[in-house]
C-alpha cells in the first residue's frame, strides 16, 4: 500500500496523518524572540500510553494535545455516516494503525470484538459491579438448595429473583465455579 497524506482535523496546514499512521509536522513559519523561525517538515515521534495505544503530541496556539494516532486514522480517512463514538483495530494489535486495520464502533461492537477475538475475558461472578451475590453466597446457595430448600425462599434470603436462583442451579449463571466446588460444599 503506497502512504498517502491528509490533513489532521483541527490541525490542518500544521500536521498531516497518514493511512499507514505516521504523523508529521508541516513546514511553517513560527514567531519567536527574534521575529520568525522556520519548523522544518519532519516525521513525529510516537510514544506509548499507558493503555498501550499510540499517541503523538501535537501544538496549536502553544497549546499541546495527546490524542491517540489511530483516532486520528480514523478521522481524516475512514467515513462514519452513523457517527460511531470508538476506533477498533480490527487485528488486535493496538500499535497497527493502518488504515485497512482500523474501523468505526460503537462500544458494544468494540466489546464484542474483543471477546470473540480473545483479547478480553468477560467479567465473571463478583467482578461484575452490579452483582448481588459473592462466591460464597453462591456455594452457600447449592449447599442450602442440596439440603432441600426451595428457590423462592432461596431468592428471599439472598435478596435476589427466584429467576437468578434458577439460573445458578442450572448452570447459567456463575458456571465458571467448578461442578466439584458447587457440590462440595
Amino acid at each position: 500500500m503506497s502512504e498517502v497524506w491528509k490533513d489532521i482535523p483541527g490541525y490542518e496546514d500544521l500536521y498531516r496523518i497518514s493511512n499507514l499512521g505516521r504523523v508529521k509536522s508541516l513546514r511553517r513559519y513560527v514567531p519567536c524572540k527574534n521575529g520568525m523561525r522556520v519548523v522544518r517538515e519532519k516525521i513525529l515521534r510516537l510514544s506509548v500510553h499507558r493503555d498501550g495505544y499510540l499517541k503523538v503530541e501535537l501544538r496549536k496556539n502553544a497549546v499541546g494535545e495527546h490524542p491517540m494516532v489511530h483516532r486520528l486514522v480514523a478521522l481524516a480517512f475512514i467515513p462514519n455516516p452513523d457517527n460511531k463514538t470508538q476506533v477498533n483495530h480490527i487485528d488486535g494489535v493496538k500499535s497497527n494503525n493502518s488504515v485497512k486495520n482500523l474501523e468505526w464502533c460503537n462500544q458494544s461492537e468494540n466489546q464484542l470484538h474483543a471477546y470473540k477475538s480473545g483479547l478480553q475475558e468477560p467479567l465473571k461472578g463478583e467482578q461484575v459491579k452490579t452483582s448481588k451475590l459473592t462466591k460464597e453466597n453462591v456455594r452457600q446457595i447449592f449447599k442450602l438448595n442440596s439440603q432441600g430448600a426451595e428457590q423462592y425462599d432461596l431468592a428471599e434470603m439472598f435478596n435476589v429473583n427466584q429467576s437468578t436462583i434458577s439460573r445458578i442451579l442450572n448452570g447459567k449463571r456463575w458456571s465458571h465455579l467448578k461442578v466439584g466446588e458447587k457440590r462440595s460444599v
